[in-house]
């Protein structure tokens, strides 16, 4: 009697949930990075850390309508020379496995998750407990190249939404042999999958430092990059800070890339993670980065942002040119002290941006120059000519052309 139940128990919590996930319009991903001190009891660090998270996310599966866990890497430190750690990750990820709704997810291969410095290949414990076995069965896999797991695609979908996510192992020599035909087969796949919304995950894309690709996350843009369906680029690895967005954009598609890394927080990186919300009704990826263990969520513009998403359908672009003028959001917005304002010019134009306070009162001219028709940005440092910062507060940015005006608001916060 009890164990019928809990069966119709079960068979209501999951109609209830599907209910959900096909009816909301916003759904989130769970974005997990570097968890070697977590597995490998380093620096604080603890495996009831990682078991947080993860039990977060099944406790808040429905409520915030989570579809999608990415892990950036370095699960482990010590590669193919401590199984423990090992098994430590695969039993917390398991919990995702016996969530009532499975949730999609996938594992980067990090530098410390491979033998021999890093070496690509070199990864037999990941495969031991993360390989392609383990995935087979479960509807969201969609393959891997060639015989191991070490870069793998799944496949899933939210709110008439379809995506998919493309896992690309670490390898830093990007001349190799094995990271071009690794590329080859990237692009095959988002070919393949054109209609898809595409998000690449490697454990190292971007640094923090300076508004740069690494060598990798480099050659991984530049193939990319002619693939519209891409948007989003995620990686960890680069501790400091540990936060990092940067947006590109080539014949009018953005990418998103966002680096994030608490490693060197107490703790092992005290369990934070980065929660990603959608919501089509406001068009806005809201991102936010919260603690499970710590129950505490990081509040600076780092931290908690958000950035524009288009939810409808897939813009496929024939050409450099775009077909109408357009000033678009500034990023970041809220800012400190940079921002970046982008702006599409149908045709040539001479252009005209001006900055105005709240009052409607003009700072300054940051633009008056001819262009040619093509996507373009330039940055606002809100500083005065004595180099004094603007204070915090509203202000507005203009673009004016020969037959196109239009202002847009922005936000400093110090």
């Amino acid at each position: 009697m009890v164990k019928r139940v809990n069966k119709l128990r079960d068979l209501f919590l999951l109609a209830l949930g599907f209910s959900n996930i096909l009816s909301q319009d916003s759904f989130s991903f769970v974005i997990i990075p570097d968890t070697q001190y977590y597995t490998s009891n380093m620096n604080g660090g603890s495996k009831e850390i990682l078991n947080a998270q993860t039990e977060w996310i099944i406790d808040n599966q429905n409520s915030k309508n989570i579809v999608f866990v990415a892990h950036l890497g370095d699960i482990v430190q010590f590669a193919n020379l401590d199984e423990s750690a090992w098994i430590i990750a695969s039993d917390a990820m398991s919990k995702l496995d016996s969530s009532i709704i499975q949730i999609p997810y996938g594992l980067a291969v990090g530098n410390h998750d491979l033998g021999s410095g890093g070496a690509p290949g070199e990864s037999e414990y990941f495969n031991k407990y993360f390989g392609v076995n383990r995935y087979n069965n479960q509807k969201f896999y969609g393959g891997h190249y060639k015989e191991t797991n070490d870069n793998h695609y799944i496949l899933f979908s939210a709110s008439g939404i379809d995506f998919i996510s493309i896992f690309i192992e670490w390898n830093k020599d990007t001349n190799s042999e094995r990271s071009i035909s690794v590329l080859n087969w990237v692009e095959e796949i988002l070919t393949q999958n054109k209609d898809r919304n595409a998000i690449i995950v490697a454990h190292n894309i971007i640094y923090w430092t300076l508004d740069t690709f690494s060598a990798q996350g480099d050659a991984i843009y530049d193939r990319i990059k002619n693939h519209p369906n891409v948007f989003l680029m995620l990686s960890g690895h680069v501790y400091g800070p540990g936060e990092k967005t940067k947006l590109d954009i080539y014949n009018g598609n953005k990418i998103y890339s966002l680096l994030s890394n608490y490693q060197d927080y107490p703790n092992g990186g005290n369990g934070y993670l980065r929660i990603m919300e959608f919501s089509k009704k406001d068009k806005l990826i809201n991102v936010k980065t919260y603690s499970p263990y710590l129950d505490l969520y990081e509040k600076d513009n780092n931290s908690e942002f958000s950035i524009p998403w288009d939810p409808g359908l897939l813009k496929i672009k024939t050409s450099d040119k775009p077909d109408d003028f357009n000033l678009l959001n500034n990023y970041p917005n809220p800012f400190n002290i940079s921002t970046k304002i982008h702006f599409n010019i149908e045709y040539q134009s001479n252009v005209v941006i001006n900055i105005f306070d709240i009052y409607g009162n003009k700072l300054l001219e940051l633009m008056n120059e001819k262009l040619p028709p093509g996507y373009h940005n330039i940055n606002w440092k809100a500083t005065k000519p004595s180099g004094q910062i603007y204070p915090s507060g509203i202000y507005f940015y203009q673009l004016r052309t020969e037959n196109y005006l239009t202002t847009k608001k922005m936000i400093l916060l110090k």
